[in-house]
């Protein structure tokens, strides 16, 4: 318990400043480019994602999951699996500047889309490292860079913008992050003394592929399911509808701080108490949850009262006819904080099959509801559609939970993993390397 507190803490802090900072570069996007060159950005970011999913290809959680549970396998499971991110962005990548020339989306930001498609790479590589540091539940090191990447975005990027980069400074702003915190990872893993393992078999890496795939549809989808919206807006309404969408929806993003740090705190601890067969607790989720829906309520209340201040006073007059859209999305954050714990509950119990038949079912949805309401209702009509998708997934995924007898839910107590790990305690000598 003691060692979920504290990641939970360390991850809690570490979302709250780059949750913060992703804020904050958004609104100054926001002001900066006006709705519709906010809507641009936003658009190229959403195609970006989706597409840098396929670099990812659901590796990091199944390297939390069997490197939590087999230490030992942690110098090889990295490098086959940066070995296999290096190839799958490649394709990603070159998937993505495709789209870039062929897509109508893309006319007049050509440039800014190349340059922003290189997260790809370092987004992958980031991940691949993070992936390493959380199954052996040093969250405070992984916290710490995922923290760091948007501060230096905000940073590099306020530079830029003030230069007159505009588009193009964001996008060159998010490259430069990308590639010091690779660069900070890099460093930290040597100072840690784990490296890449001097073989490398390709039937390994064909193994990697073949295990990691329903991960990476669980991934794929879900960030589908969360970025379509910007895409189909786009599409159908045009950039200045996804600005307006995109002001709304992303600060309620930034509040999915408190239960992405206990998703991510839990994982770990729930994987390996899994695979030792400890006593299911069955208490253990409903705790998570009781907590997570009443700051989920408690949240969405004050973001219900307080919409029309709140978008006035963040992104400005431009962005009034958001008000609306906030406040009816504000409502999916109940939903959300409380699907975050059970996604990871169906994951480490191997029922992946549920979670891809969850997260298909209600993309398609997302998607239809989309296509019929956008036309007809604009944003409100894609805040609509958000709101009963997040509800969905709530609802299945509870279904699929209670009527899993086979699905024990794992004890929350665990001894700290640190001390069998290849990882030693973090040293202050690193750490005020970073400050």
């Amino acid at each position: 318990m003691k060692t979920f507190l504290r990641n939970s803490f360390s991850r809690l802090f570490s979302q709250g400043a780059g949750k913060l900072s992703i804020f904050i570069w958004s609104m100054i996007l926001a002001r900066r480019l006006n709705p519709e060159g906010f809507g641009a950005y936003m658009y190229i970011a959403a195609v970006a994602v989706m597409i840098g999913m396929i670099s990812d290809y659901g590796l990091a959680n199944l390297t939390i999951r069997d490197v939590a549970r087999t230490p030992a396998t942690s110098e090889r499971t990295l490098t086959h699996t940066m070995a296999l991110r290096t190839l799958l962005a490649l394709f990603a990548y070159g998937l993505y500047a495709a789209l870039v020339f062929t897509l109508p989306g893309f006319g007049g930001v050509i440039e800014p889309a190349l340059i922003f498609g290189l997260t790809i790479f370092t987004v992958s590589w980031i991940n691949g490292y993070n992936a390493i540091l959380n199954a052996h539940e040093q969250l405070h090191w992984s916290s710490f860079m995922n923290a760091l990447t948007p501060l230096l975005t905000l940073s590099a990027g306020l530079l830029l913008l003030d230069i007159g980069w505009g588009l193009l400074g964001a996008a060159v702003a998010s490259v430069f992050a990308g590639v010091s915190v690779l660069t900070a990872e890099i460093s930290l893993f040597r100072a840690k003394h784990i490296s890449f393992s001097r073989s490398l078999s390709s039937s390994a890496i064909i193994d990697l592929l073949r295990r990691s795939f329903p991960f990476f549809l669980v991934a794929l989808l879900s960030t589908v399911n969360v970025s379509i919206d910007s895409v189909l807006l786009e599409s159908l309404s045009g950039k200045e509808a996804v600005g307006l969408y995109s002001a709304a929806f992303k600060l309620l993003l930034s509040l999915m701080i408190l239960p992405a740090a206990v998703s991510d705190a839990i994982f770990p601890i729930w994987a390996r108490d899994s695979a030792e067969g400890s006593t299911a607790n069955r208490l253990a989720l409903h705790h998570v949850l009781r907590w997570l829906f009443i700051a989920g309520v408690l949240t969405a209340g004050a973001i219900l009262a307080a919409a029309e201040p709140l978008i006035r006073l963040l992104y400005g007059a431009e962005f009034i006819a958001a008000i609306p859209a906030l406040r009816l999305l504000s409502l999916a954050l109940v939903f959300m904080f409380l699907s975050a714990p059970l996604t990871v509950r169906l994951m480490v119990a191997n029922r992946l099959k549920a979670v891809l038949m969850t997260f298909t079912l209600v993309v398609a949805v997302d998607i239809i509801g989309n296509l019929f309401l956008i036309p007809r209702c604009g944003l409100m009509g894609a805040a609509a559609v958000r709101l009963f998708a997040e509800a969905l997934n709530f609802c299945l995924q509870v279904l699929f939970i209670s009527r899993g007898s086979r699905c024990p839910a794992p004890a929350t107590t665990t001894n700290d993993a640190s001390s069998r790990l290849p990882f030693r305690r973090a040293e202050a000598g690193i750490s005020g390397k970073r400050s």
